[in-house]
C-alpha cells in the first residue's frame, strides 16, 4: 500500500467500513518530483486541475506570439498569391495580344 493514498472523506462505503476505519476510496499517489519527466508532467496536470483559468491564461499567453506570427505569415502568403495571379493574368493577356498581332501581320 506504499503506492496508494487513502481518502476517508468519501462516504460511499458501507457503515461497517466507516466504523472500522477501513479506507473507502483508494487512489494512487502522484509523483511530483520535478527532476523527472513524469513528476514534471504530473505537477503541470495537477496545477491545471486546481487552477484551470490561470492555466488557460498562461497557455494563451505563451501561444499568442505564434498566433501573431501565423497572422503575419498568412497575410504575406496571401499577398504573394495575389501577385502571382496578377502576373499570370498579365502574361496570358500579353501572349494573346502577341498572337493576335502575329495573325494580323501574317494576313
Amino acid at each position: 500500500m506504499d503506492e496508494f493514498e487513502t481518502i476517508g472523506d468519501d462516504l460511499s462505503g458501507t457503515i461497517e467500513e466507516l466504523i472500522n476505519g477501513e479506507p473507502t476510496v483508494v487512489r494512487p499517489s502522484l509523483n511530483l518530483d520535478a527532476s523527472t519527466w513524469e513528476g514534471w508532467f504530473n505537477s503541470i496536470i495537477l496545477y491545471a486541475a486546481q487552477n484551470p483559468w490561470d492555466f488557460i491564461y498562461y497557455v494563451l499567453l505563451c501561444l499568442s506570439p505564434f498566433f501573431l506570427l501565423s497572422v503575419f505569415l498568412s497575410m504575406k502568403l496571401a499577398k504573394a498569391l495575389e501577385a502571382q495571379e496578377k502576373d499570370l493574368k498579365r502574361k496570358a493577356r500579353r501572349d494573346t495580344n502577341i498572337s493576335k498581332a502575329r495573325k494580323a501581320k501574317g494576313d
